[in-house]
């Protein structure tokens, strides 16, 4: 069989034989797990971008810990309320991580869920429809 390009779907135009994916029953379970791979990633990346800003926060954290605490002469009960400080801020966004973490495990979580359902729903229509047509009887058929 040849490779022809797919015209039908855009999902597998041009990349397999047009006889790969002509099962009504494959195609559906495609769509829907490169649409949840999108929506995914864009779950990825909002927690990546917060992530990113919690990081950069932190270094620019530790940088003023350090300052406050290697100052010539520096006291120690500075040292201790700048380290205390540092640890409780580094605690909130270990929190915030957490947080994102679990947020976006759950989204993602639903949003495979859901396309999944979708996919199966459009093969239990398809099967349906293909087991209608072939129980209908041809008109032009004598009886």
């Amino acid at each position: 069989m040849s490779a022809q390009k797919s015209a039908t779907n855009p999902w597998t135009a041009g990349y397999f034989p047009s006889w790969t994916f002509s099962n009504e029953a494959v195609m559906p379970h495609l769509q829907h797990f490169w649409k949840a791979q999108d929506e995914v990633l864009k779950e990825m990346e909002g927690i990546s971008h917060r992530w990113f800003e919690r990081r950069h926060a932190a270094a620019r954290s530790a940088l003023d810990t350090v300052r406050k605490t290697t100052r010539p002469g520096v006291d120690f009960e500075t040292v201790a309320e700048a380290i205390r400080d540092w640890q409780t801020h580094s605690f909130e966004r270990m929190t915030e991580d957490l947080a994102d973490l679990t947020a976006v495990v759950q989204t993602c979580t639903a949003l495979l869920t859901r396309n999944e359902l979708e996919a199966e729903a459009e093969v239990a229509e398809a099967v349906t429809k293909e087991s209608r047509r072939k129980n209908t009887p041809d008109p032009n058929l004598p009886v």
